[in-house]
């Protein structure tokens, strides 16, 4: 496949798993009045600073459930209203259909971007958004291998968001992401931290200055090891066939 057909095919996918932002506008703004509350609630718990343990703790929380939540349920029901037949027996490859779908699902994390610069350009946090957004990165191909992995070893793809939604709830609020790993005592901020997106949020407060318990090095080590694992296991999983 040349490099326009394979452009096209992303494109048409992403407009395809995008529709639902004009067709259920109001899970943007579900999503948006959520966000606001912990907003609120972070920034009543500990000021200024507490926006800044937001900013870093949301945007990794927002990769990360884009990538294991939505695109495994984009892929999930694709399984089965057996769309994803269509493009299976299509010129389009494995890799134009899910970065297609990857593109499709980034509208929350991209508005969560948009929101979290505004509020970093009032609190004097615009770096701690930049290196979050940059963490984010790294953690974002996490989710997004761990939501294949998921959906192709699930028998009953109707059962995906029971298994995805908290997966990525857990993930994300367990572990120390919207709170440091300071708080908590060795070596239980360093286990904390094996989670991909507590190791994600350190390394944003870590590089920007927020401060952070744990060597920078120690936390992208953890990121790129949970990339290599996915990578190893989705190889093997990801099925792109009709069976």
């Amino acid at each position: 496949m040349g490099l326009i057909a394979f452009l096209r095919g992303v494109i048409g996918v992403a407009r395809l798993e995008s529709a639902w932002i004009v067709r259920q506008p109001s899970w943007m703004i579900q999503v948006i009045l959520i966000m606001m509350g912990f907003v609120v609630l972070l920034w009543a718990w500990g000021g200024v600073r507490g926006l800044g343990y937001m900013i870093s703790g949301w945007m990794i929380a927002s990769a990360f459930s884009t990538g294991v939540n939505i695109m495994g349920q984009i892929v999930g029901w694709g399984r089965v209203t057996r769309v994803i037949d269509l493009f299976i027996v299509s010129p389009i490859t494995p890799i134009a259909y899910f970065t297609g779908s990857l593109l499709g699902s980034l509208a929350i994390f991209l508005v969560d971007v948009a929101i979290f610069t505004s509020i970093g350009l009032l609190t004097g946090y615009l770096s701690l958004v930049i290196y979050s957004l940059i963490a984010s990165l790294l953690v974002l191909p996490i989710g997004v291998l761990l939501g294949l992995s998921i959906v192709f070893r699930v028998r009953k793809p109707t059962n995906i968001s029971a298994i995805t939604n908290p997966v990525a709830s857990i993930i994300s609020f367990l572990p120390p992401v919207l709170y440091p790993a300071s708080i908590l005592p060795e070596p239980l901020n360093v286990i904390a931290c094996l989670a991909p997106t507590a190791a994600g949020a350190e390394l944003a407060r870590a590089v920007s200055g927020l401060g952070s318990s744990l060597d920078p090095l120690l936390l992208t080590a953890i990121l790129l090891a949970w990339i290599a694992i996915l990578i190893t296991i989705s190889r093997r999983i990801v099925l792109w066939s009709l069976e």
